[in-house]
């Protein structure tokens, strides 16, 4: 059996380490995940004997496609495991198949030159994986294996890109579109800059027909879009730019963690400075590759309908678009030593500062989730942040631009049939695989303007009631009017059942008979 070689067993142990995290923690501290979480859940549970107060608040529908990846393979796919689980699996199967999927891309380009995937490693815990947009991370996943297929068998072998390769190909392309649209997208741009520069050079009858596989996904690509161009905001160019090339799309969490984002960019545009001189017809076509990437993350909107966030992750697809480019190289001895021990010493350092915040933040999430077992199957749910990043005893943030706190009382909704009413994404319809029906949306019923999108937020629990109203850190706003008006409407209707050990989350049950004041709290 042949032994792995030294870059390959690099890898490997480096992906290790990344794992760690994932399986040490109790939890993974994003922003959005909580939501996915309690989607998933919310899809396994619908249809059972537990799942009438779902039922009664929840529409399933099939929604528009794109981003729903993550959705069964949760809900579906890793049905036989608990939601909480099956998050670890799939947040771990993110982690080895990135730099694997970079791997062979990098290998039909070069096979000389897969080290170069070492490079996207430092790329794995990024801002946007922070955020909980676990479909576009993984859409990152699929963007690279469908790319490699068609390298191999649409670009450098096309007389073997027959029927079944042409059918591989358009099935790889929808499970990037299925994942995400932005991804997808990119992947259209790839193949068409690549294609278009082939046929430059004579080969255009062949190549041509190779875009064929492309038509569905370009054809529920332009539905999606026609239906959302209408919408769309954007930052300024100049302000994209700058977030690019100090690949702002790596910070989160620490503030230090911008830091390693510059040194990154630096080292890439460093290769590239190298790399530049010494351009040939073969790597020209990915120079160009990089080049579209870079126009599209500056001219696309920031916002398109309800997605935003869209040039934070176009961010990422000029740098690793590079790692592709500077695989047509015949890389010199330095470069080969050198690459991947700045690659590891990058990787492993940022990766140290997430995972010393995500501990802290772990031990926070762990007492906020603490009322879980208080709240029994069946209930409706409203849990309300007022410090959506965590506050230390000095009131210093625990996080650093993301918010694992604004919707991780949602998790409360991840191993039991509990009507989450701050479940953001059922406020959307035709975008996720349930919405909240008309009569029952709790953010037109529950609460007084935008109030999920206010710090502290402001809510009618007295014509509205739920059954159990989860605070965390209240006690940040206490002087705000909002809070003043929650904590009024609590002790009218709602006794207060549980405490946290360090008082920073509150679970309250609503009263059978109203007009009653609060028992005294119990810890």
């Amino acid at each position: 059996m042949r032994r792995p070689s030294g870059e390959a067993q690099l890898l490997a142990a480096l992906i290790a380490v990344h794992l760690i995290p994932i399986w040490t923690l109790s939890y993974f501290p994003s922003q959005d995940g909580p939501a996915h979480l309690a989607i998933a859940n919310t899809l396994r549970e619908y249809g059972g004997p537990d799942g009438q107060v779902l039922r009664d608040y929840f529409v399933r529908e099939p929604g528009s496609v794109t981003n729903w990846f993550v959705y069964f393979l949760l809900a579906y796919g890793l049905g036989f495991l608990p939601v909480a689980l099956a998050e670890k699996v799939f947040l771990s199967a993110y982690v080895i198949l990135l730099p694997l999927s970079v791997r062979y891309a990098v290998g039909a380009v070069e096979p000389r030159n897969t080290f170069l995937a070492l490079l996207a490693v430092p790329f794995t815990f990024n801002y946007l994986l922070g955020m909980g947009f676990y479909n576009f991370c993984f859409s990152l996943v699929a963007f690279f294996f469908a790319l490699g297929y068609w390298l191999r068998y649409g670009l450098k072998h096309r007389e073997r890109f027959g029927w079944l390769q042409g059918t591989v190909f358009a099935l790889l392309a929808l499970w990037v579109y299925v994942c995400h649209i932005v991804s997808a997208g990119m992947l259209v741009a790839a193949v068409v800059t690549l294609s278009a520069w082939e046929a430059r050079a004579g080969g255009r009858s062949v190549l041509l027909r190779r875009l064929g596989p492309l038509l569905p996904t370009l054809a529920l690509m332009l539905s999606f879009a026609s239906r959302e161009a209408s919408r769309t905001t954007s930052a300024p160019v100049g302000t994209k730019l700058l977030q690019l090339l100090t690949l702002e799309s790596l910070a989160s969490f620490d503030s230090r963690t911008r830091f390693f984002g510059w040194a990154i960019a630096i080292l890439f545009c460093a290769l590239a400075a190298w790399a530049l001189p010494r351009r040939s017809p073969r790597g020209d076509r990915w120079l160009a590759v990089v080049a579209v990437f870079f126009a599209l993350a500056l001219a696309v909107p920031s916002n398109v309908g309800v997605g935003g966030f869209i040039h934070q992750r176009l961010s990422l697809f000029p740098f690793l678009a590079l790692i592709l480019w500077l695989a047509t190289f015949d890389l010199p001895a330095p470069l080969r030593r050198g690459i991947p021990i700045l690659a590891v010493g990058l990787a492993l350092g940022l990766l140290g500062l997430l995972w010393t915040r995500w501990r802290e933040i772990d031990v926070y999430l762990a007492e906020y989730l603490s009322a879980e077992e208080r709240i029994p199957r069946g209930s409706t749910l409203l849990h309300l942040s007022y410090a959506h990043c965590g506050r230390a005893p000095d009131g210093a943030p625990l996080a650093f631009r993301v918010q694992p706190f604004l919707h991780a009382g949602s998790r409360v909704a991840t191993e039991k049939s509990v009507a989450d009413l701050r479940l953001y994404a059922a406020n959307y319809e035709g975008y996720f695989p349930l919405h909240y029906r008309p009569e029952r949306n709790p953010y037109d019923h529950v609460s007084l303007g935008s109030w999920h999108d206010r710090v502290p937020p402001w809510v009618d629990l007295l014509s509205h009631p739920v059954d159990y109203v989860l605070l965390w850190q209240v006690s940040w706003n206490r002087r705000h009017p909002a809070v003043r008006s929650v904590r009024s409407q609590l002790e009218t209707r709602y006794e207060r059942i549980y405490v946290s050990p360090r008082g920073r989350a509150e679970l309250w049950r609503r009263e059978r008979t109203s007009g009653t004041r609060a028992v005294p709290t119990t810890r």
